[in-house]
């Protein structure tokens, strides 16, 4: 046998194991929107086999768009997160060679907002009476531009 027909038939081993292992798995594809429509990037997506619990976790890409490919036969939990959205959460059969869609929704979330202040603010008003007062120290007034040097001007 010559290297030429040793490869070609190595060739078609892989071809057809690629294919039998093809018919045992499926793909989901899907995009996520929010509820005006648009697309959403950068949601976490979790994809769970209902009978096994094994997972797989993505992204979604920038056009709100995931893809899980060779998921072995099933049924499936797909599960959709974001920050200021409720989670989206929708099941899914995957057939043999299959490539099942699924569009998920996400509903705005209730937002909290927490601010906590750790320092006390210095009060530079006092505002118990009308008085005003003011601290110069020696420095500053030792840079004064003085007319003539004479201290009653300060007073002005």
């Amino acid at each position: 046998m010559s290297k030429r027909q040793i490869w070609h038939a190595v060739a078609l081993l892989l071809a057809g194991s690629l294919t039998a292992w093809g018919a045992l798995s499926g793909d989901i594809d899907g995009f996520v929107t929010d509820p005006s429509r648009a697309l959403v990037p950068g949601v976490a997506i979790t994809i769970r086999n209902i009978e096994t619990g094994a997972q797989r976790t993505l992204v979604t890409d920038d056009r709100g768009h995931f893809l899980a490919t060779l998921l072995p036969l099933g049924e499936y939990e797909v599960r959709a997160e974001l920050i200021s959205f409720r989670p989206a959460v929708q099941r899914i059969l995957v057939k043999s060679a299959e490539r099942a869609s699924l569009n998920l929704t996400l509903a705005v979330g209730n937002i909290t907002e927490q601010v906590t202040v750790t320092e006390t603010a210095v009060q530079l008003i006092n505002t118990t009476d009308s008085q005003i007062q003011i601290s110069i120290d020696q420095k500053r007034i030792v840079d004064l531009p003085l007319a003539g040097r004479n201290p009653l001007s300060l007073a002005g």
